[in-house]
């Protein structure tokens, strides 16, 4: 619910600003795509880092864009992973990489990506976003939607 009014308040700014209008905070606009910071991916293994936004000018709110995304990509079977629960487990579903792939994530360094949801979800339906390794079911980094 919190992201929907903040999603919501987003628009509306942008919308009442304009495209040629300064902005404030963390909100960017890129290639005519407005973008909500979601926070920091932080290092917990594998050296993950970056910066995760929500792409606002997606109508179906299934667009996320991630900013200097480093992974050193060594884990087996780590995913863009996301889900509804309270923290990230095995529960949560793949996002196919930014080539629309749902195969083991590659190494990325200073990388800027866009990933989309699968069909059917959005990003009012999840609570995080994380790159977790199925295999080993540990988490390597999430930021929190809610």
């Amino acid at each position: 619910m919190a992201l929907k009014l903040l999603i919501v308040l987003t628009i509306c700014s942008a919308i009442i600003i304009g495209n040629n209008g300064q902005r404030e905070g963390d909100d960017e606009e890129v290639d005519n795509n407005v973008y909500q910071s979601l926070g920091s991916l932080p290092t917990y293994a594998h050296g993950l880092s970056g910066q995760v936004f929500a792409d606002l000018s997606d109508r179906e709110l299934r667009t996320v864009r991630i900013k200097h995304l480093y992974y050193d990509g060594a884990a087996p079977d780590a995913y863009f992973w996301a889900g509804n629960s309270d923290k990230p487990d095995t529960t949560g579903f793949i996002i196919p990489d930014e080539n629309g792939l749902r195969k083991p994530l590659k190494g990325y360094t200073d990388a800027d990506i866009v990933l989309k949801l699968p069909s059917g979800k959005t990003l009012n339906d999840i609570k995080w976003l994380a790159v977790w390794c199925r295999r080993y079911r540990e988490n390597f980094g999430n930021v929190n939607l809610v």
